[in-house]
């Protein structure tokens, strides 16, 4: 069955995060397609690559609009990139 990663999230109980999956339906043809430019967008937010992930999650959503997970990374993204880290005295 064709499927995606979504990421790892922490859940209440365990101590370690896991890693989500998003099933595919057969008839969802755009994120079979861009089930490889999703993930490894993916793979550059969670190394820190935050301008590699929005450019993308873009290339994603302009190819299927509809893919909420993209839309999500790319705030993300652009949220984690603009952030400046805070300065200790």
């Amino acid at each position: 069955m064709p499927h995606r990663c979504l990421g790892k999230v922490k859940v209440k109980g365990k101590s370690r995060a896991i890693t989500v999956y998003e099933i595919i339906d057969a008839p969802d043809a755009a994120r079979v397609r861009t089930r490889a430019p999703f993930e490894k967008a993916l793979a550059a937010f969670q190394r820190g690559r935050y301008r590699e992930a929005e450019a993308g999650f873009a290339a994603v959503l302009e190819a299927d609009s509809s893919d909420r997970a993209a839309l999500f990374y790319l705030s993300r993204a652009r949220s984690s990139r603009t952030v400046k880290p805070a300065v200790s005295d």
